[in-house]
């Protein structure tokens, strides 16, 4: 197998773990660990965008910026509503 594949092989099981995980977030219904989770994807989709820009390679910085920049956004109102609803639990 070529170093290419090998490389592939492991990116790929590190998604299918990630994507394990999420299923088993959302199972559970816990928005500490989806919010853990978008951090986690929000961060490889900057390290990827670094990586993309380090390449010289527009399409593979542009892309990954907008999504981690999607993605740590949407964060946001969950973190509020994680704040909001421990503010209601405590008193």
């Amino acid at each position: 197998m070529a170093n290419g594949g090998v490389y592939a092989m492991y990116g790929a099981s590190r998604s299918i773990a990630l994507v394990l995980v999420v299923v088993a977030v959302l199972y559970l219904r816990s928005p500490v660990g989806v919010a853990a989770m978008a951090l986690t994807m929000g961060l490889v989709q900057a390290f990827d965008a670094v990586i993309g820009r380090l390449a010289h390679d527009t399409m593979k910085t542009i892309g990954p910026l907008v999504l981690a920049a999607a993605t740590l956004l949407s964060l946001l109102p969950l973190l509020r509503g994680i704040r909001n609803s421990s503010i209601h639990a405590n008193g």
